[in-house]
């Protein structure tokens, strides 16, 4: 999303608000993953979660597009409903712009 800054004054035409465009948010990504208790995967998103640091993150497409971009854990919420897959959903908040090649 952009932002939207409000530059009204009192000479604004036809007492209407003005605005220009602000800053880019590029927003979250939402993950389902399949989710094993206390794997290597699962290890690595706690830490990274607790951290509450920004990493490079790199997501591959099936056409081989790829982002780049920096990002930090928003959530991660596990998924249990028996007799079905373990699944976790892993929320990343993007922490800056985004390349893709």
């Amino acid at each position: 999303s952009i932002d939207q800054i409000d530059v009204t004054h009192m000479a604004s035409t036809g007492r209407t608000r003005e605005f220009i465009s602000g800053l880019s948010d590029p927003g979250e990504m939402s993950l389902e993953i399949n989710w094993i208790p206390s794997d290597t995967t699962d290890a690595f998103i706690l830490a990274w979660k607790t951290a509450g640091t920004s990493r490079s993150t790199k997501i591959t497409y099936p056409n081989n597009a790829i982002d780049t971009f920096d990002s930090f854990v928003l959530g991660y919420t596990k998924t249990l409903t028996p007799g079905e897959k373990l699944s976790a959903t892993l929320t990343l908040k993007v922490a800056g712009a985004v390349t893709r090649t």
